[in-house]
């Protein structure tokens, strides 16, 4: 009697763990899975200058998708770890590094949250110009933003989307 009781427990209990690793399995894939937002339209003129903070906040990015627009920031890095795990694959042909505004001191410390960075991906064109400036050197970037939503992040409670840049020119100021 005791044994097949002992049996049942045993069913039960993979049963319970096939469950629990496939609800595991899907919530890490959902937290994981990004897709692009699609531009409805940008209606802001080709050369407009746009704050970097304007362009880098939540509230406005998604106005700039498919843009023409001009920023002038700073190079904070000359490559990218978030650009890894912020999209599902970056654009053919681009290289990511980070830019942080004009008027923030880079001295700061990273760790603490203190600088805020945003991801460009540009043409591999103009890897040779960033790949010879150093940190803190001012830049003008071209382009529009690339807005990634990560599926179910809001059932989750995660950040629902990441802010990048789509650069089509870049100049040293």
């Amino acid at each position: 009697m005791f044994a097949r009781i002992n049996l049942k427990i045993r069913y039960i209990m993979k049963k319970l763990l096939f469950v629990l690793s496939v609800c595991s399995f899907a919530f890490l894939s959902s937290c994981s899975a990004t897709r692009v937002v699609q531009s409805t339209g940008s209606s802001v003129p080709s050369g407009t200058v746009v704050p970097f903070s304007k362009i880098s906040n939540e509230s406005f990015a998604e106005e700039y998708i498919g843009a023409d627009v001009v920023v002038e920031c700073q190079l904070l890095s000359q490559s990218s770890a978030k650009a890894q795990y912020s999209t599902k694959k970056m654009p053919e042909g681009h290289f990511a590094f980070e830019v942080s505004s004009e008027d923030v001191d880079l001295n700061q410390n990273e760790l603490t949250g203190a600088l805020e960075g945003l991801v460009v991906f540009a043409p591999n064109s103009y890897s040779d110009l960033i790949f010879s400036m150093k940190k803190g050197d001012k830049i003008k970037l071209q382009g529009g933003t690339l807005v990634t939503k990560i599926r179910g992040g809001k059932l989750y409670g995660l950040n629902s989307r990441y802010i990048h840049f789509l650069a089509t020119s870049i100049e040293k100021m």
